[in-house]
């Protein structure tokens, strides 16, 4: 994301990132978090949220990280947070 030795290109790394998300890796999806959740032109708090939970599952060992940022954009992540932890679809509580 840097663009060490290059020029900086958010929207190619942003692709790749997903990509490697996609596979399952847990330090793509933490550096999606960063992009989404400081990256003036890509912030999107939903998003950076889904990606910080997703690199947490993944072991990615940042769950305080996750906890704060909850916690300070609490009003706009509930909804997403109802989401996520909802139980699948046709599961009764019987």
């Amino acid at each position: 994301m840097e663009g060490f030795g290059v020029a900086q290109d958010l929207d190619r790394s942003q692709h790749l990132l997903l990509q490697a998300s996609k596979l399952g890796n847990g330090q793509s999806a933490y550096q999606l978090f960063i992009m989404y959740s400081s990256v003036p032109t890509k912030k999107n708090t939903i998003k950076a949220y889904r990606f910080i939970n997703k690199a947490v599952q993944l072991g990615v060992t940042h769950f305080e990280e996750m906890d704060k940022f909850f916690k300070t954009n609490f009003d706009v992540l509930k909804p997403e947070f109802a989401k996520i932890r909802a139980p699948p679809e046709g599961l009764s509580g019987k």
